[in-house]
């Protein structure tokens, strides 16, 4: 069935009997037809989206005997990067209006080059006296959940330690969203 990828009958002999006898299977043939082609499973593939592709001129390829978007592949490899490029940029646009000192979009990055930079470093800034106020509130009701659960897990009381532990969540999480409104890039960057 990996041969109906084509309808090239040539292409399928030369993938069939191009190949050696352990590399006959259905996966190994289908690769060797479709080396020069796109899975549209692949990352980048869904960064632009088949519609997109397609709209732009791209051709398809679809297996047969395959279910969704397993076993399409993508004929025009240059008008993916193209699309994925200027997808990119339009996304690096928004970013640098953001005021960043230095943006740039790839569509790949290697561990080297992703260990070549760090993140950039955040600051917390002093809150006004509103966040003071919320951050004091916010922890004191911590604390008496706290204390709360700790009382509950004592006397082994787990109706109270279910009703308390969605609370303490709910308002560490509260919390954890004022503190990491605190934090910035400081200007320069």
């Amino acid at each position: 069935m990996a041969l109906t990828i084509t309808d090239d009958h040539a292409a399928q002999e030369a993938a069939f009997y191009g190949a050696p006898e352990w590399q006959r299977g259905a996966s190994a043939l289908r690769e060797r037809l479709t080396a020069r082609e796109i899975d549209a499973t692949h990352p980048l593939v869904r960064f632009v989206g088949l519609d997109a592709y397609t709209a732009a001129g791209g051709g398809i390829r679809r297996d047969l005997f395959a279910e969704g978007d397993a076993g399409t592949y993508l004929t025009d490899a240059a008008l993916l990067e193209t699309l994925v490029r200027s997808k990119l940029d339009a996304l690096a646009g928004n970013v640098r209006a953001e005021g960043w000192a230095w943006v740039e979009a790839v569509p790949h990055m290697s561990y080297a080059e992703r260990q070549a930079f760090q993140n950039a470093p955040r600051q917390r800034r002093e809150p006004s006296a509103r966040e003071a106020r919320r951050i004091a509130s916010l922890q004191t009701r911590l604390d008496k959940i706290d204390a709360d659960l700790e009382e509950a897990y004592d006397a082994e009381d787990e109706d109270k330690t279910e009703a308390l532990e969605p609370r303490r969540e709910q308002v560490a999480g509260e919390l954890q969203a004022v503190e990491e409104a605190l934090r910035g890039y400081a200007p320069d960057l």
